[in-house]
């Protein structure tokens, strides 16, 4: 997750420094087909290493399975991480908080709860998730 090639992964084209900003991530772009990539620069969720690969993994997929940069998507895998595992902000869903376990058996799964609750920002009863979920599996 941490290092970068100079050659694009779609089209072999020269990657640079991005103009986006985060302290935690360092973006990347191709000069051709503006495929993105990001480099963490320092400690991203407050969690393992393998729930930040998983969530950055994540965060690639959406970007492209939706057609968003790279840096968005990161955007809202966290946001979406901050969000389910505040346990506050469960209880108003009236769930529990989400677990790195529950993150790891959902895996790609997890697409449909960032797009349903962050992205689209729909009702949030996850009664209400589960039946688009099934709509839209």
């Amino acid at each position: 997750m941490n290092e970068i090639s100079p050659l694009c992964l779609k089209c072999n084209s020269l990657m640079i420094v991005g103009k986006e900003f985060s302290e935690h991530w360092e973006y990347y772009n191709c000069i051709k087909c503006k495929y993105g990539e990001a480099k963490l620069i320092g400690e991203w969720l407050p969690t393992d290493k393998d729930t930040n690969f998983l969530f950055y993994e994540i965060a690639r997929k959406l970007s492209s399975e939706i057609d968003i940069p790279l840096i968005e998507a990161i955007g809202y895998s966290e946001k979406f991480y901050k969000k389910f595992t505040d346990k506050k902000k469960c209880d108003l869903l009236g769930i529990g908080p989400f677990d790195d376990d529950f993150f790891h058996h959902e895996y790609f799964g997890l697409l449909f709860y960032i797009k349903y609750f962050i992205i689209d920002e729909k009702d949030p009863d996850i009664h209400k998730f589960h039946a688009w979920r099934l709509e839209n599996n």
